[in-house]
């Protein structure tokens, strides 16, 4: 069996509302609230396989991406709050984030699940199918040649300094039965050194600026495969 708890925009962090930068009113489909029921369906569920993922450099450093070369996605309207919106600072944010983070692993845990943690998927701040577009420019013919000598990439090192707390916290996470799949080694300092890919000559891997294609998300499915049908992943039904 398969099921899906995604919603768009709120990660599954226990103890936190997500809410608006001018008045602080949490957002209906993100608060403490919805978080409990979120998880209420995991832990009722017979022991599983979860997988638990998304933009968590989004919420930890309150500013959506900047490539550095142009691409800047605009500021943040809302941030993640405790229940008496007493967190003042992004360092109390930050570090609410992580404890509750780590809570709520822990619980999908107690309730007998094995977790696979999905690392950030490199942002990318262009929209990369516009922007193939654009470098074809009507020249459907010499499409391939003109995405293969102009490709769009990003800064390996950018990805890293934006993920390097998101990756801290997650690494830090050392309990059994946790895996980890790491999309910037798929995606990252292989097919061009320094730099993370968005496509090849036949397919896109995005659908907008940071959210995966169909064709993105069956190479971090292959890697999935890949870790549940390993020697190493030792899970119990």
């Amino acid at each position: 069996d398969f099921a899906i708890s995604e919603w768009s925009g709120c990660q599954l962090i226990l103890n936190m509302n997500r809410v608006s930068k001018n008045d602080f009113h949490p957002l209906q489909n993100c608060n403490i609230k919805s978080q409990k029921m979120r998880l209420n369906f995991i832990e009722n569920l017979k022991p599983s396989i979860v997988m638990m993922g998304g933009r968590l450099p989004l919420i930890i450093e309150e500013d959506k991406f900047d490539n550095k070369e142009g691409g800047y996605e605009g500021k943040m309207k809302d941030f993640l709050q405790n229940s008496s919106n007493s967190l003042t600072t992004l360092s109390d944010r930050q570090k609410a984030i992580q404890k509750n983070y780590t809570l709520t692993i822990n619980k999908i845990l107690d309730a007998g699940h094995t977790l696979v943690l999905l690392y950030p998927v490199p942002e990318v701040g262009v929209h990369v199918p516009k922007e193939l577009l654009k470098k074809i420019n009507g020249k459907f013919l010499k499409a391939r040649k003109a995405i293969r000598d102009d490709p769009v990439t990003t800064s390996y090192e950018v990805y890293k300094k934006r993920v390097e707390k998101s990756v801290r916290i997650l690494d830090g996470i050392t309990e059994n039965r946790i895996y980890r799949i790491k999309p910037s080694e798929i995606f990252c300092d292989s097919e061009i050194k320094g730099r993370c890919i968005t496509h090849n000559t036949e397919v896109s891997f995005y659908r907008d600026d940071d959210h995966l294609s169909k064709f993105g998300a069956e190479l971090i499915v292959e890697e999935f495969k890949e870790l549940i049908l390993s020697e190493g992943f030792h899970y119990q039904y």
